[in-house]
This record gives C-alpha cells, structure tokens and sequence, in this order.
C-alpha cells in the first residue's frame, strides 16, 4: 500500500457501505423503509439495489485503488464503466430483468454518490506511509 487512510475516510466509507447495504436489504424489509423516501420517490426501494450495488462495486473497488496509489483518472474510467453497463443492462439485457430506465439512472446515482466520495478522500483522506530503510 502506498497510503494510509486518515481515522475519517474510513469511517466515512464504513457509514456509506453501511447505508447502501441498509439499503438494499430495506427492499424486502418494510420495518427498514423510511416513510419520507415512499411518499416523495414513487417506488423508491423497487429501485434503490442498482443504487446500492454500484456505490459498493465503484467505493469498494476505487478505495483500494486510491490505497495502493491509483490516481483519480483511473476511477472516472470505472465509474464510466459502470454508468455505461447499467445502462447496456437495463436497456439491452433482459437476463433475469425487465429493462428499466429508471434503475439505470439509480445506478448512475449510486456511481456519482461514490465517485464524489473517493474524490474526497484523495484530496483530504490519505495519508502516506513512510518507507522503511533496509539495513
């Protein structure tokens, strides 16, 4: 690893994996819906698993990323990639789905939520490790 994360950045990525799973498991569990989301977002939580699943795939994959030193351009071109196959999936792949738009566009949302999140902690959440001296 080339950095540390500062104390921060990983609770912060903690609570964020931690809401998009609360998430997605309040699809099938109506004691975790939040009344204010199902009155103001029709089907919000038929919906909220493309958000979930690509705020995980893009913060799980480009956190690590940005530990052992990969710079920014490599996770717009992940969080590219991933808006680009929610949309061919839900558009052109009807494997285990109905297309739907909308999930797409909750993809992209989840890619965005994530992305800004690992811009912020290369800018203010890594912290170097110091080389150790061979003897």
């Amino acid at each position: 690893m080339k950095y540390a994360p500062k104390l921060w950045a990983t609770i912060t990525y903690f609570l964020l994996m931690a809401v998009a799973l609360l998430l997605m498991q309040a699809r099938k569990s109506k004691t975790l819906q939040l009344d204010f989301l199902n009155n103001n977002f029709h089907e919000f939580y038929t919906h909220i698993s493309n958000f979930s699943l690509s705020l995980l795939l893009l913060s799980i994959v480009g956190y690590i990323w940005l530990l052992t030193g990969l710079g920014i351009k490599h996770i717009t071109l992940l969080t590219l990639g991933v808006i680009i196959i929610n949309f061919v999936y839900e558009l052109f792949i009807p494997v285990l789905n109905t297309p739907d738009p909308i999930d797409a566009w909750f993809g992209v949302a989840g890619c965005v939520v994530g992305w800004l999140f690992l811009i912020l902690v290369k800018k203010f959440g890594l912290k170097d490790i110091p080389k150790k001296e061979e003897k």
